[in-house]
């Protein structure tokens, strides 16, 4: 019969293999958590850049409105000479500032994708490590409570570890060179 520091010993290893396991799963929330929240700042910042470039196109078509309406008042045509060259200048520019939000825009979706993939990543690394750690706990408390015991002569121990030299059981002598 097991003495009570044994079943103590055995209880301590399945605990300590149930607590990394646990540690390793909370973990893995964690960082499946944190890569919602990266996905979610992602489409944050896309939707603030797109707010971005809309503000740039209409700044540009306020200004081309003014200029066309300033030169309209002036007398003289808007949609050539000068006037034209201004609101060519002003496109230039409004359609730049435009593009580079909407590029702004995508990179930070794309941003936000890959680090929430790596965060997931990282979290399954985690669970598997805590996996791997409870079955080496397992395995260690197990054989540390066999070498503490001395239950290294138990019947299934010797099963195993003579099934090696099971042969010598057998004379081979008996055997060879007999027919069947």
């Amino acid at each position: 019969m097991p003495s009570f520091f044994t079943i103590l010993s055995v209880a301590s290893t399945i605990g300590k293999a149930f607590v990394s396991y646990q540690q390793a799963a909370a973990m893995k929330a964690y960082y499946d958590a944190q890569a919602d929240v990266a996905r979610l700042q992602g489409r944050v910042k896309r939707v603030e850049a797109q707010e971005a470039g809309n503000r740039a196109l209409r700044k540009l078509n306020e200004n081309l409105a003014s200029n066309v309406a300033r030169a309209a008042a002036g007398g003289i045509n808007p949609f050539t000479g000068t006037p034209s060259v201004i609101e060519t200048i002003n496109m230039r520019y409004g359609v730049s500032d435009y593009l580079l939000a909407k590029d702004t825009a995508e990179l930070s979706y794309n941003m936000g994708i890959a680090q929430s993939q790596m965060l997931r990543d990282a979290g399954s690394m985690y669970e598997q490590g805590g996996l791997l750690g409870a079955i080496t706990d397992v395995g260690t408390g197990t054989y540390n409570i066999f070498k503490q015991t001395g239950s290294f002569s138990s019947p299934f121990y010797q099963a195993t570890a003579n099934f090696g030299t099971m042969s010598s059981l057998f004379d081979k002598s008996d055997y060879i060179g007999k027919e069947p």
